[in-house]
């Protein structure tokens, strides 16, 4: 992060992540255990236990190393955006990060495992000894009472593995932050030390901190030192801030110039692959003064630009039909600045000349006035559409003709591209004051304009910006903003470099804060205007719709926990039930001779439909809690709700009967399996036989989907020369459990293996599975309830249709021979 101080919550956030999740595992491994076989006789129980120290260590480590390459990944991530102003200022893109290898958690799950099963064991024992050391001879008392015993010490038990997730993902995080740093040493000359106070901090923290290091020394102590430790490595750089800025704005900073360095790499890498990259583009064209007015051609027709491209009558008339019909005025920007509007255009519309556009400037504004002043004085003398391309077509002669283009705004701009391209004259609109003295903080300098102005495609993730410049500026406008250039970085701070309109983002920040105070108070602490801001859902309860950023909170944490969004395709409905096509023939071609008649070739389709089933929780959240100023409510109520939700839409994506809820892959008649060779266990033939079932299409993005107890079998199967057939670690950057050259992913939901299950899946699950939101997250605060134990209840309700869309696509084994 931008701001060091916040690793420790990082590494604790993931720590507690890593640590839940093989707590969970642990869990259900105890409960399979118990139910394995028949179980008789306390000694059953004993040895079902004592099982454990075999099957639990290999599902540990296997959940660690599924994870660790996820914690490895954000680690890196954010190191580099805690570098983000060193690395631009250097001129030098991102060196590549290469993901560190894990360490070996083999040893330590064997011995959390024996722990674990030792205590379960002394549970039961304990409880079927009575305190005069007699054994009691009722035999089916004895059992229920060591299987109550087992489960009620088993809650405890589990969490002696959770210091193993808790050093796995400190150790990820501390070897990807060091990683970055080394490949970034020519902007990050030295590292310190910084420990965390706890009531677990060593000795050797408390020595080491403060301490630096030269970033390409040996023997650098590398955190964590001690079990829970949260101290870190943080770079030292000397980068000047801002006077008096926060946390946040240095953190949005940072990011801003981190995704813009990402977007030049990208289009960089495009341009030496010789791939079209999309842009929101910049196009000038001269415009007309009249008194009070501007009035031109934003764009004109056929007229190749001096980027090889022109623009075909018509470009613009769908985009300008959508704005009518939202009865929405394309914006007058200065320099393309979102949070500079000088102005409004008063009319828009192509004739047969090109863009023809008529504005007036608002000099009652400072920006508006300034513009003005800028315009007399020559250092603005151009018009610029920003525009994203949709369709275009090769020109004779070389070139390309844009046909159809999404108009985003109009800017008057200092440095056209077009030598032609001048304002003619300027007149004062009237009762227009005098020219103005710009503020400090009034201008946005045009060479940073990338960062703050075109971001919209950021949030909305339309792709690469890329901004144009004529190497030919003219002088006087270079010198007039110049003077402006050491303000950039205050005003960035301030306002953030994410772009977007400011109407737009202010709204958005009060329907944020309105909903997180409607979470901490309910409807009674709340303002009229924060009352406003919040949309109600449609259902009966009449509940708030939560802020898009929860709600996209919610989508991120539900890939923790429902593996099989991750591979589907995802996409967001209005609808109640989503219908689609599917192919039922294949498209077929026919050799003819030269004169010979063509025959018809009739492909056919049939219609499938996916139903929006309802999915409801509830969390209770204490008084206190909401209470305490310290604990972010909407982030602890996102990560309960996207738990309980991604748990619950996993078991139903695998396994759904479609009734009340979705019809799982599992549950799909049309799915078709291959025999596994074998009546009750998994065999490597076939396992390669399911494998080359699969069409070569679907087969190079296939992946292998079990629960981790078929995984551990699968993992002691070999090849004929005694070589494992599954991967673990592969390359750098690589998936780090491979089977035949696919990766595996653990999904808790499949069947176990036994005689005529299908434990195991492999297919393209982008293709053959898909998943549609409907995105609206209705939160009910229920105050009254829960009122008697000091608790508030929130009810969550979302909807969400699922299936199976290409059967062929995805393939099951089957654990039989036919």
């Amino acid at each position: 992060m931008a701001d060091p101080t916040s690793v420790p919550q990082q590494i604790e956030d993931e720590a507690r992540a890593l640590a839940q999740r093989l707590a969970e595992v642990a869990q259900s491994a105890v409960a399979n255990a118990l139910k394995a076989g028949a179980i008789v006789t306390v000694p059953d129980v004993v040895n079902s236990l004592q099982g454990l120290t075999e099957t639990l260590p290999p599902a540990l480590v296997a959940v660690i190393a599924d994870a660790l390459p996820g914690i490895a990944d954000r680690a890196i991530e954010l190191a580099q955006v805690e570098i983000a102003q060193a690395r631009d200022e250097s001129g030098q893109p991102y060196p590549p990060t290469a993901r560190p290898t894990p360490g070996d958690f083999t040893g330590w799950a064997s011995t959390a495992a024996t722990a674990l099963v030792a205590a379960l064991v002394k549970a039961a024992t304990d409880a079927t000894t009575p305190a005069d050391g007699k054994v009691a001879s009722d035999t089916a008392g004895q059992v229920k009472a060591a299987l109550d015993a087992v489960n009620a010490a088993a809650a405890d038990a589990v969490t002696q593995v959770g210091p193993i997730g808790d050093t796995a993902a400190a150790r990820a995080v501390g070897d990807s932050r060091m990683a970055v740093f080394r490949d970034n040493s020519d902007v990050v000359p030295e590292l310190r030390f910084t420990a965390i106070e706890d009531s677990k901090t060593s000795q050797v923290c408390q020595h080491l901190d403060g301490a630096t290091f030269s970033t390409t020394a040996n023997g650098i102590p590398q955190p964590p030192i001690h079990p829970g430790c949260r101290s870190h490595l943080a770079a030292v750089m000397g980068i000047k801030r801002k006077a008096g800025a926060t946390a946040k704005e240095i953190d949005r900073q940072d990011w801003a110039v981190y995704r813009r360095l990402q977007r030049q790499a990208a289009a960089d890498q495009a341009q030496a692959e010789g791939r079209a990259v999309e842009h929101l583009e910049v196009r000038f064209a001269p415009a007309q003064g009249e008194p009070g007015t501007f009035t031109g051609y934003a764009a004109t027709w056929g007229e190749l630009d001096r980027h090889g491209t022109a623009f075909a009558p018509g470009a613009f008339s769908s985009s300008l039909a959508e704005h009518r019909a939202r009865n929405s005025r394309l914006p007058m920007l200065w320099n393309h600045s979102p949070d500079q509007v000088i102005g409004s255009w008063d009319a828009v519309e192509e004739d047969g000349k090109g863009l023809k556009v008529a504005g007036r400037l608002v000099t009652e504004t400072r920006a508006g006035a300034e513009a003005y002043a800028l315009l007399k004085a020559g250092a603005l003398n151009g018009l610029s559409v920003g525009f994203r391309r949709l369709r275009d077509q090769a020109r004779p002669g070389g070139g390309r003709t844009i046909t159809a283009a999404d108009l985003a705004e109009i800017s008057l701009v200092g440095i056209p591209s077009n030598a032609s391209a001048r304002v003619n004259e300027v007149r004062a609109a009237p009762n227009a004051g005098p020219d103005p003295v710009c503020a400090p903080d009034c201008h946005h300098h045009h060479h940073n304009r990338e960062e703050a102005v075109m971001a919209d495609e950021t949030t909305a993730g339309t792709g690469q910006t890329e901004t144009r410049q004529d190497p030919g500026a003219a002088q006087a406008a270079v010198e007039a903003l110049a003077k402006r250039l050491d303000r950039l970085e205050a005003r960035s701070a301030r306002t953030g470099l994410g772009g977007g309109d400011a109407s737009t983002d202010a709204a958005a920040d009060l329907e944020r804060r309105a909903f997180a105070r409607y979470l901490r108070t309910g409807t009674a602490g709340m303002g009229a205007d924060e009352t406003r801001a919040l949309r109600l859902s449609d259902d009966e309860a009449a509940g708030y719709l939560a802020p898009p950023d929860f709600q996209a909170e919610i989508d991120k944490d539900l890939t923790l926990f429902s593996p099989i969004r991750a591979l589907a395709t995802v996409r967001t409905t209005g609808r109640s039930e989503v219908n689609t096509l599917r192919r039922t023939s294949p498209a077929a071609a026919t050799w003819v001779g030269e004169d010979d008649d063509r025959p018809e070739t009739e492909v056919k389709y049939g219609q499938q439909s996916f139903q929006v089933k309802e999915l409801a929780t509830f969390v209770d959240c204490s008084l206190s809690l909401l209470e305490d100023a310290a604990v972010d409510v909407a982030a602890e109520l996102a990560s309960e709700f996207a738990e309980a939700f991604g748990v619950t839409e996993s078991q139903a994506f695998v396994n759904g009967d479609g009734a009340l809820k979705p019809m799982g892959f599992m549950a799909d008649p049309n799915l078709s399996y291959t025999p596994g060779g074998d009546a009750s266990a998994v065999k490597a033939d076939g396992l390669i036989d399911l494998f080359h079932a699969l069409k070569p299409a679907y087969r190079q993005n296939g992946v292998w989907l079990m629960n981790s107890t078929t995984l551990a079998a699968v993992r002691k199967l070999k090849d004929s020369q005694g070589r494992y057939l599954v991967d673990i670690g592969g390359m750098a950057n690589a998936p780090s459990t491979l089977l035949l050259g696919r990766p595996v992913v653990e999904a808790v939901d499949m069947p176990d293996v036994a005689g005529g299950a299908f434990p195991i899946a492999f297919g393209d699950f982008g293709i053959g599975f898909s998943v549609y939101d409907r995105v609206a997250l209705s939160i009910v605060r229920d105050d009254f309830t829960q009122r008697t134990k000091g608790r508030v209840r929130f009810h969550g309700r979302r909807r969400v249709a699922a299936g199976v869309r290409r059967p062929e696509a995805i393939r099951k084994l089957k654990i039989a021979t036919s």
